[in-house]
């Protein structure tokens, strides 16, 4: 006869031979050592409590199950997940790229993921999992190309609240004045220019729909 896993806060019915009928309670702790199979059941009208044997928890019925917490899949590189941003205030696209173990710079179970809008990189680290869904991957999807100066781009305004279209005129490098890999866009409208920090790259601009989408 297979005998049923009870956790703590499960709610049973119990069968008195005093009353002769099942009396409702809930697993308040599962014996370990001498006790181990055992339960112990805290009956909910009178407050007492009773451990069942290993042999008598065929007297138990279960009513409700607490939800048993289950173990989250580890990410894997070429995984289609989405991130949550801050500054946009949604969800956004984006594949694994790849994961660290302990290299001792990254925390182990970091992932780097590649934006599927612009093609900018970012690391997440495995206490940021809140901020990550994992979705199933509709089939094989195309790497964006990185930006390069020229291309038309999209730079999303705090001030209106969508995106305005722009064109990638220059990236910050090594030594000059700028800080390396950021980036200056000059707008379609009105034609002045701004640079963008690297860490806002990421959530801040994407490949210009159009081109996207023609």
């Amino acid at each position: 006869m297979e005998i049923m896993a009870f956790a703590v806060g499960d709610r049973v019915e119990t069968w008195s031979m005093t009353q002769s009928k099942f009396i409702e309670g809930t697993v308040s702790e599962l014996g370990s050592g001498a006790k181990t199979g055992s339960v112990k059941i805290s009956y909910t009208v009178g407050g007492f409590q009773k451990w069942i044997q290993p042999d008598a928890l065929s007297q138990l019925r279960v009513l409700e199950q607490v939800e048993r917490p289950t173990e989250p899949k580890p990410i894997e590189p070429g995984q289609s997940i989405d991130v949550w941003s801050r500054t946009m205030d949604k969800w956004v696209e984006a594949k694994v790229s790849e994961v660290t173990s302990d290299d001792g710079i990254r925390r182990k179970g970091s992932f780097k993921v590649n934006y599927n809008s612009g093609g900018f990189e970012k690391w997440i680290s495995p206490t940021d999992l809140s901020e990550v869904r994992v979705h199933p991957s509709s089939g094989p999807e195309e790497v964006p190309e990185p930006i390069k100066t020229g291309d038309k781009i999209q730079v999303w305004s705090k001030t209106q609240a969508e995106w305005v279209d722009a064109t990638v005129a220059e990236f910050g490098s090594e030594g000059s004045i700028r800080r390396k890999g950021s980036m200056k866009v000059s707008y379609a409208a009105g034609g002045f220019q701004k640079w963008i920090d690297p860490a806002e790259i990421t959530e801040s601009v994407r490949a210009d729909a159009a081109l996207v989408n023609p």
